[in-house]
């Protein structure tokens, strides 16, 4: 069997309630950890014991997790699950540590899809990076309700990055923990697609889902790999309790907020700082020095990094890019293009904070070099955050960036089919210059067409080209529709035949344009692009410099002067306007072409342009204004000559004030980073103090309320036994007594704390003292039976006892009342001297006390166990139950006398023996008792029958 570790961490009542809850045959081993203190020793074993019935032990080296057991980590300890069974290594003592994301990580990496971890309260962000590990993975993540949680922090930390798949409160965990063990086992989707065929034809329900994130993502998901696909399908048809793909649809369709969160666990953020140190030291050593060595004052260093999840790479590239040029003296501009698909990813990248756990891989000196604490994490600084541009991009569709001195894309091609890592490749190793360099993950290579690349390391996946970039290496795509949903989808979706018809004209519209329309740019008032329309990928030019989508920056050198003084004039006269015909070099030919500048109607306020490129112009329309183009060039010119002065002059007067205040918040820069750096120190070992502190007391306000029970219970028993007890210290002080001592000692609540020698007390008792005295010296219990004034005997016990882990003696003396013990005895011995047969029997007949010659001759005549006429047996029942016509007249007579309807009764009967005629009297007399009700004696007469000779009468 698979064992499934669970994680737990923070509170301990939210430990209770869970393990109240859950039961104890699921099939899995549970691993608790928590921050606990090298010095302090944890009771929570015993805590947890008490909610559930399974064993819990505490980890040790090299052991081997089992079904339902739960474990604890060891105080002072770092624990790892390894393929051999735990690993267990003692932390530095005080020392700051992350003790769940260890753990964690070593669980996603052991046990994938099948691991789940639990986030409980807690302070600080300890377990976020760990649960990303298990998310990325497959596994499942849980996280408590911050409401409910006593410290939030470590619920809202991992519920900040994303990836919690249920937030629940801690008593409902146990349920979906169970749904996820069982949809797990059986599995949900029945037909899977294999790894080598693509999600394209649209005939089931899962062409349905993926279509109807297309639409509602504008990402064709039909190009990445199907088990990728899949399995976060599966994870989140978990977590909404169903059980096909049918039923999930239907949630898809009617939950936006179920499509969002389908999205992000299908683009999962993979990352962390230098993630591979090996990979990260190769760049440090080798690469960029070499980049910044060769690299040209103006033009600095240019990188992409894609893919960036949250922006941890890219982050990682830029410090090491700084250092390398530090190191060598020579500060060039270094501009860093960080793109990734998903705009949530890209909006967190940007804000540059990160929470405690995702820096613990960054070295001290540059955590502090680069990064500014704040109150929950840190925060980038400016040096570092403007040296990088964000932006959404599409590997798949989006057209590349250019002359790149390095690209970094790692593990993002293993999401995609095969053709689609092909069409990334290609653009992946268009982008890099002659003698740049491409990175690659673990998993993925160049492969088939890479023969311009050399191979820097085949282990880390580092590559150099040593060709120069063609064009033509990649194609720009036409924009593609967005895929319909099935017939049975439309149906669920409840599609009407207006949008159907709708959908058909905007694909017709685009193959209209794409066939038939000049090529053209949709542009705004200051030249930027929206949109590109027709075959006008043959005229954009891409050039070196920040990614920049104007004209300026995408229209041949020729035509930017055009375009920019037809748009100043469309602009300014709010009418259409044609130029000469242009000589441009396309596609390696020349073309003579027009430029055409449409205004769009629309709100003053977002006013649109359409620049269209029009070849060989065989007819104008009076409609069009025809522009002189030196006239209009000169005039703009001019104008943009006199506001580029005025410009110059403000940002004069802005760097001189700049320069002022720059000195003054220098030194007080350096006065708070060394505060800083205090603080933070100071900072760490508190939290660290903090949680230990936190968990600490947790257990002992637990074993507090386990004492308030325990004192209940005995006070409880006190109370019920009936025996006076007195509780005396080592100097024989008064500590704690029960009611019943009163009867014996004239004690009341304010004698607590008293000697015990000041109590008066009622029992005869002369070595009273001496007795204490001995007990308490020799550690030996003693009893003695005294004599109160009231005329009862009491048994006197004393026993000794010490405080555990402590040199605290007392005593404890208890007064058992054996009055009735004693006259009891003294009876028995009288009625064992007579040698009649008695009984004593109580108000049910049953029989309450025998002497020596009833017990004898019951043993010797058919009873020798006394199971019937033995103590405790019901004599009336026996006589009842006996069909002779002697044993029907006794048990009359003796129930006439137990009910109080006769005084006595008088029976002779024969009892005769193999050996000789015997005849005995029965005689039954009442009595006035509060426990018996009746003596029965039997008398042997047989003597006196042989010597009178004459036959006895049966009464």
């Amino acid at each position: 069997m698979v064992i499934d570790p669970r994680c737990f961490s923070g509170g301990l009542e939210a430990l209770e309630a869970f393990f109240k809850h859950c039961p104890a045959d699921l099939g899995c081993a549970y691993v608790v950890i928590q921050h606990l203190s090298p010095d302090y020793k944890s009771i929570m074993d015993e805590l947890l014991a008490r909610y559930t019935a399974m064993p819990v032990v505490m980890v040790k080296e090299g052991m081997q997790p089992e079904a339902n057991t739960i474990y604890l980590i060891p105080a002072g300890t770092t624990i790892t699950l390894e393929s051999k069974g735990f690993k267990v290594v003692q932390k530095t003592p005080h020392q700051f540590s992350l003790p769940i994301d260890i753990f964690l990580h070593s669980a996603a990496r052991l046990f994938k899809q099948k691991a789940i971890t639990l986030i409980f309260s807690g302070t600080g962000s300890d377990g976020s990076q760990g649960a990303l590990d298990i998310h990325r993975e497959g596994g499942f993540v849980i996280a408590q309700e911050p409401d409910e949680a006593k410290f939030d922090g470590m619920p809202r930390s991992v519920i900040n990055t994303g990836i919690v798949d249920v937030i629940l409160k801690a008593a409902e965990m146990p349920g979906q923990v169970s749904s996820f063990i069982q949809q797990t086992e059986t599995g949900l989707i029945k037909h899977k697609v294999p790894e080598t065929h693509a999600l394209s034809a649209p005939h089931d329900d899962m062409q349905d889902i993926v279509s109807l994130l297309q639409q509602y993502s504008h990402i064709n998901f039909h190009e990445y790999k199907p088990a990728t696909i899949e399995r976060r399908i599966e994870r989140r048809m978990q977590v909404q309790h169903v059980q096909s793909l049918k039923s999930y649809l239907e949630i898809l369709l009617q939950n936006e907020a179920e499509l969002a969160m389908l999205v992000n666990e299908i683009l999962i953020p993979v990352t962390s700082f230098f993630r591979d140190t090996e990979v990260w030291e190769m760049l440090a050593a080798e690469v960029l020095p070499e980049l910044v060595k060769r690299a040209e004052a103006q033009q600095g260093i240019r990188c992409w990094v894609a893919g960036i999840s949250t922006g941890e790479e890219a982050y990682s590239l830029t410090m090491l890019l700084l250092e390398a040029c530090e190191q060598q003296q020579k500060f060039l501009p270094i501009k860093i293009f960080a793109t990734d698909i998903n705009p949530r990813n890209i909006e967190a990248a940007a804000t540059g904070h990160f929470d405690k756990s995702l820096v613990n891989t960054i070295p001290t000196s540059r955590l502090e070099k680069f990064f500014d604490q704040t109150d929950a994490g840190y925060q980038v600084k400016p040096i570092l955050r403007q040296s990088i541009v964000f932006a959404r991009h599409n590997l798949l569709t989006d057209a590349p960036f250019t002359r790149m001195d390095i690209v970094l894309c790692r593990n993002v091609l293993i999401y995609f089919a095969q053709d689609a890592q092909q069409r990334v490749l290609s653009r992946l190793q268009f982008a890099v210059n002659q003698g740049g360099y491409l990175l690659l993950g673990s998993s993925e290579s160049l492969g088939n067409d890479g023969s311009d690349f050399s191979t820097v390391s085949q282990k880390l996946k580092l590559f150099r080209r040593e060709g120069i970039s063609q064009p033509g290496e990649f194609t720009l795509l036409a924009a593609q529709p967005k895929p319909l949903l099935s017939n049975r989808s439309r149906k669920l979706a409840q599609l009407s035949k207006q949008q159907l018809s709708e959908s058909h004209l905007e694909i017709s519209k685009n193959l209209l344009i794409q066939h038939f329309a000049p090529p053209s740019l949709l542009v705004d008032s200051e030249g930027r692009v929206s949109q590109f329309f027709g075959g006008v990928q043959d005229f954009i030019r891409v050039k070196q410099g920040a990614a920049d989508l104007t004209l300026a920056k995408l229209l041949p050198e020729k035509l930017i002067p055009v375009a920019t003084a037809l748009l100043y004039k469309a602009r300014k006269e709010q009418r259409p306007f044609l130029s000469e015909p242009v000589l441009v070099d396309a596609l390696h030919q020349s073309t003579l072409l027009m430029v055409q500048v449409l205004p769009v109607e629309s709100l003053p306020k977002d006013s649109f342009y359409l620049v269209s490129l029009i070849e060989s112009v065989t007819k104008t329309t009076a409609q069009l204004g025809y522009v002189h183009l030196d006239e209009e060039i000169t005039e703009r010119m001019s104008l943009l000559e006199t506001e580029l002065q005025a410009t110059r002059e403000n940002l004069q007067a802005t760097i001189e004030e700049l320069e002022t205040a720059n000195e003054e918040l220098q030194a007080t820069n350096e006065e708070l980073m060394a505060s800083n750096e205090e603080l933070q120190s100071a900072n760490e070992e508190l939290q660290s103090v903090n949680e230990e502190l936190n968990t600490v007391n947790a257990e002992y306000h637990e074993k507090v309320l386990a004492m308030q029970r325990t004192n209940a219970d005995l006070d409880t028993m006190s109370r019920a036994s009936g025996i006076a007890t007195v509780f005396l210290d080592e100097k024989l002080v008064i500590r704690r007594y029960t009611h019943d001592l009163k009867k014996l000692f004239k004690i009341r609540d304010s004698d607590l704390g008293r000697p015990i020698d000041e109590i008066v007390h009622l029992l005869d008792y002369p070595q009273w003292q001496e007795h204490l005295q001995q007990t308490l010296q020799s550690g030996l219990g003693l009893e003695q039976e005294v004599t109160a004034e009231n005329g009862h005997i009491y048994l006197v016990r004393m026993l000794p006892y010490q405080v555990k882990l402590t040199d605290a003696k007392g005593l404890v003396v208890s007064f058992v009342d054996i009055t009735a013990l004693k006259v009891s005895a003294d009876l028995q011995t009288v009625i064992n001297a007579l040698p009649e047969h008695i009984a004593v029997l109580d108000a049910t007949g049953a029989i309450q006390l025998v002497n020596r010659a009833w017990q004898q001759f019951a043993k010797a005549n058919g009873d020798p166990e006394l199971r019937h006429t033995g103590l405790g047996s019901n004599y009336l029942s026996v006589c009842q139950q006996a069909k002779d016509e002697t044993a029907v007249k006794a048990a009359a007579g003796l129930k006439a006398v137990i009910e109080g309807s006769s005084p006595q009764f008088t029976l002779v009967y024969p009892c005769h023996s193999p050996q000789e005629p015997r005849w005995f009297v029965m005689h039954v007399k009442s009595m006035e008792h509060p426990k018996f009700s009746a003596v029965v004696s039997h008398f042997n007469i047989t003597a006196y029958v042989e010597a009178n000779s004459y036959e006895v009468p049966i009464v």
